[in-house]
């Protein structure tokens, strides 16, 4: 799953870590990414609960601006949970409004809200396989909005 929200995430996170993770666990899930919107405080945490129960953790944050999803960033590795914070707090300090198209983390990889409109410069590089260019294309061309269902067999206590 890779975009899930903790109670750090106010107004639209009810869980804790703990329960999240439990939560994940009971499904099946292997790999599971917290992106709180627009923090990072849980992280830590989120990693050593995730290790304790045998779940691959993505560290993540989910950029809005007031209510608008912009985009969900997810840290390949230490640099990129460090450049993601990076990128916020310059924002934040700086009381600058979040840009439409998040600037080129070498670290990190990017997922757009379907529903939010972007127009990408020539200076802007993603690398992405036949299948998900068929995939997006098709999306865009139906203007269809996908989610994921963490499985079929999980069904809710």
């Amino acid at each position: 799953m890779l975009n899930c929200h903790s109670y750090y995430s106010l107004r639209y996170g009810t869980l804790s870590i703990e329960k999240l993770v439990d939560e994940a666990v009971r499904c099946g899930v292997q790999a599971l990414a917290l992106t709180d919107i627009n923090n990072s405080t849980g992280i830590m945490e989120f990693i050593k609960v995730c290790t304790d129960k045998g779940i691959k953790p993505i560290a993540g944050i989910e950029f809005r601006r007031d209510d608008e999803l912009l985009y969900v960033g997810l840290a390949r590795n230490n640099e990129g949970f460090r450049e993601l914070n990076d990128f916020l707090s310059r924002h934040n300090l700086r009381k600058q409004p979040l840009p439409d198209i998040p600037e080129n983390l070498e670290n990190v990889s990017w997922i757009f809200s379907p529903s939010h409109h972007i127009t990408i410069s020539p200076s802007h590089h993603f690398t992405i396989s036949p299948f998900q260019k068929y995939l997006w294309l098709t999306l865009l061309v139906l203007n269809i909005s996908i989610s994921y269902p963490i499985r079929s067999s999980c069904e809710p206590r």
